[in-house]
């Protein structure tokens, strides 16, 4: 196993599920952490935890919806470590429903969220951690919906596929500079966290308002809320997902997956397209296999 002892470990979306795990781990390997999270009572919580046990973390609010927030939280990661070796992506937004009737401010949340974060680390973190010359990762987390469609959650698939080719992008772009850091997608199915009730982590800014709460209430909403509390609470264990993407960093591997039996869904829905009919063939077998 690699020695993360005095590594130093940037993690998003802290405060609870996968990213807690991580910061667990990390923490029982002996790294030291860099934590944010929006939801500060959490985020205290795991720091407190943590620092019980002799963890070395700092852990600050931070709203990655927000290029000056992302931006500090770079700045604060470098001026208490002075270096990275592992970034992690982690924070997260889902909404479901209908571009044909969604509340635009779900899209504007999700994508700030699962895809305009990412550039927004890919600025404020990746340039210095090229400067290190050393071996460091960056690890943005996907999601199995980054490989075929879901009718009643476009918001989220959607802003995974652009997560999905920015993450490829930026490790093309990595290799073709020469540099020492490697980028990597985790690409969970469902997994036992309380993703289901995310709502609670929307920045003030996407906050609902009466359109909001109307389409909160239609059939393709209320489908796809009922649908993702359902099969998260069917997911894997937060530890087994954290182990796979521990031997996943540890075997190089570019794209985690935790759970492989369902890639070849994957694999279908690309050579459907390839062939010129619609990827998705059927969504409630394709997410069956994605629990545990």
């Amino acid at each position: 196993m690699t020695d993360y002892t005095g590594k130093i470990i940037a993690i998003t979306g802290a405060a609870s599920g996968i990213g807690r795990g991580l910061a667990g781990r990390f923490g029982e390997y002996g790294a030291r952490l860099s934590l944010a999270d929006i939801n500060g009572p959490k985020l205290a919580e795991v720091e407190t935890a943590l620092k019980a046990r002799g963890v070395e973390v700092i852990a600050n609010i931070i709203d990655v919806s927000s290029r000056e927030e992302v931006q500090k939280f770079a700045n604060l990661t470098f001026d208490a470590f002075g270096s990275v070796d592992y970034l992690f992506n982690n924070a997260g937004a889902s909404a479901g429903g209908h571009a044909t009737e969604a509340y635009l401010k779900d899209f504007e949340w999700v994508f700030a969220v699962n895809t305009m974060a990412l550039v927004y680390a890919a600025q404020a973190f990746v340039p210095r951690m090229v400067e290190q010359n050393r071996e460091c990762h960056v690890i943005n987390t996907l999601s199995v919906s980054a490989f075929f469609s879901f009718a009643a959650n476009q918001p989220y698939a959607a802003s995974k596929f652009a997560a999905l080719s920015l993450t490829e992008s930026l490790e093309l772009q990595m290799r073709a500079e020469g540099t020492k850091v490697w980028i990597h997608g985790l690409c969970p199915g469902f997994v036992a966290t309380d993703f289901g009730d995310i709502e609670g982590n929307r920045s003030p800014r996407y906050a609902l308002d009466e359109e909001g709460v109307a389409f909160k209430k239609t059939p393709a909403q209320m489908k796809a809320n009922y649908l993702s509390k359902k099969f998260v609470s069917l997911g894997i264990p937060v530890e087994q997902c954290v182990d796979i993407a521990f031997k996943g960093l540890e075997d190089g591997q570019f794209m985690i997956f935790t759970h492989p039996q369902g890639n070849l869904h994957m694999k279908q829905w690309r050579e459907n397209l390839l062939n010129g009919r619609p990827g998705t063939e059927n969504n409630s077998v394709e997410m069956s296999v994605f629990l545990k």
